[in-house]
C-alpha cells in the first residue's frame, strides 16, 4: 500500500498551481491530496477542518504579500510542517520565513516530482521531532508537553529516562537561567532571627553559593 499524504497548497498563481499539481499527481509512489487554497484566510479555515500532513505557501496572495502571509498562517498553525514555493529572487523573504519557522523552501523551476516529495517528507519529520521537542508553540504562544516530574523532589525524567533538577532541566532546554533565593515565608522558617520588613523582599544568591 502506498503512503498517503494530505497537501495543503496556498498559492494564487494559476500557472504555478497547475506545475505543482502535475508534478505531484505525478509521483506514483505516494498518494497524494491536495487541497487548493488562494487566500491566507480559507488556507487557516482548511488546515483546521482537514487533516493536513504538510503545506506548501506562496508569499504573495491576495490580501497578503510577503513574510506577513506565512506569518499569519504559521500563527495559526504552528506545528504544521510548511514549505515556502519561490522563485530565486525571493530569497530573502524565503530566508526570513525560515528563520521564523517555515521547514523548508521549493523552487519553482524545480519541477522534479521525486524531489519535491522528498522535501515535503522530511519537512514533516523535521517537524515532528521539532514537536517532541516541545520547542514549536501553540494555544496563544504556550509550548505543548507533559512532563513527567517528582512529586517529592520535584526532579524532571527525561526521554532518557534519567531524572535531573528542575532548573537543570530547563536551563538546558530554554534561554532561562536560575538564580537561587528564599522567599519570606523561608528566610521565617530556615533563618528566624533575620526580620524582613519588606515582604517582597528576597535573600538571593547565584546557583552553587552557600547561603548558609
Amino acid at each position: 500500500m502506498n503512503k498517503s499524504l494530505s497537501v495543503l497548497v496556498l498559492i494564487n498563481n494559476p500557472d504555478n498551481y497547475s506545475s505543482l499539481k502535475k508534478s505531484l499527481e505525478s509521483f506514483e509512489e505516494v498518494d497524494i491530496r491536495i487541497y487548493h487554497e488562494r487566500r491566507v484566510e480559507t488556507a487557516i479555515s482548511t488546515a483546521k477542518t482537514e487533516e493536513i500532513d504538510v503545506a506548501i505557501i506562496e508569499l504573495f496572495v491576495p490580501g497578503s504579500a510577503g513574510l506577513e502571509t506565512f506569518i499569519s498562517f504559521h500563527a495559526s498553525h504552528p506545528c504544521l510542517p510548511t514549505l515556502i514555493m519561490a522563485d530565486s529572487v525571493d530569497s530573502d523573504r524565503v530566508l526570513e520565513a525560515l528563520q521564523s519557522g517555515a521547514q523548508d523552501s521549493l523552487s519553482r523551476e524545480n519541477t522534479s516530482p521525486a524531489a519535491i516529495v522528498r522535501a515535503l517528507l522530511h519537512a514533516i519529520k523535521r517537524q515532528q521531532y521539532t514537536n517532541s521537542l516541545g520547542t514549536a508553540p501553540a494555544h496563544g504562544g504556550r509550548m505543548q508537553r507533559i512532563l513527567h516530574i517528582c512529586s517529592a523532589c520535584k526532579s524532571i525524567r527525561d526521554r532518557g529516562g534519567n531524572w535531573e533538577l528542575l532548573e537543570s532541566y530547563i536551563s538546558e532546554h530554554s534561554d532561562i537561567q536560575f538564580s537561587h533565593t528564599l522567599c519570606p515565608d523561608c528566610v521565617k522558617r530556615l533563618y528566624p532571627n533575620i526580620h524582613l520588613h519588606d515582604k517582597k523582599m528576597t535573600l538571593s544568591a547565584p546557583i552553587g553559593s552557600n547561603m548558609g
